[in-house]
């Protein structure tokens, strides 16, 4: 049996086979070997915690949400057809529409604008700085306020710290370790998280 032959006939009887390129299909993405053992190691390293400290596998579905299931399901559906009955009727504009909306709304601004005018000069100029002290004051009140209890370390710090260990059990990959180790600064850190 001559190899040449062997290899011909293999190659008539099977086309499709022969079409296939001769280059190895299983390829790495590039660095991925540089970062493995790391990567491997963290992910142990959590799995040991995860799997000794896991209460349930289970996702939490929050109180009461089958009992509002059948009326926001029902909603839905109502919204849907509502929605494709509007677009299937469409909407209209009376005629000569555009060609009256400057006027109309010219009109509008200049009488508004007279009873400005005729404010301002009855009104005396003290009640202007009143007026303009007084909105400061407001505005100053509130940015205050709200930079003491909109900052993001004390919305972080409302986050109870299950739901985010909950989350990090369902959405993190074996990319996520190396961040999530450098944020913790021990092992016993870890285990305070699991027990």
């Amino acid at each position: 049996m001559d190899l040449h032959n062997s290899n011909s006939e293999w190659q008539q009887e099977t086309p499709n086979l022969n079409a296939i390129k001769r280059e190895n299909p299983f390829i790495a993405p590039e660095g991925y070997f540089d970062h493995l053992s790391s990567a491997l190691a963290g992910m142990i390293k959590i799995s040991k915690y995860t799997s000794s400290h896991r209460e349930d596998d289970g996702f939490d579905v929050p109180p009461a949400y089958f009992d509002s299931l059948s009326d926001r399901i029902k909603t839905s559906v109502y919204a849907d057809c509502l929605l494709s009955e509007h677009r299937s009727a469409g909407l209209s504009v009376p005629d000569s529409y555009f060609q009256s909306l400057t006027g109309a709304i010219l009109a509008k601004t200049q009488h508004k604008l007279g009873l400005l005018k005729r404010l301002k000069q009855n009104m005396p100029a003290w009640v202007s700085y009143a007026a303009a002290a007084s909105i400061s004051i407001i505005v100053a009140t509130g940015l205050i306020v709200n930079t003491h209890n909109h900052s993001l370390d004390s919305k972080l710090q409302q986050i109870p710290d299950e739901e985010i260990i909950n989350y990090l059990k369902v959405y993190s990959d074996a990319d996520d370790v190396p961040v999530i180790l450098e944020g913790m600064s021990d092992e016993a850190e870890l285990k305070d998280i699991y027990l």
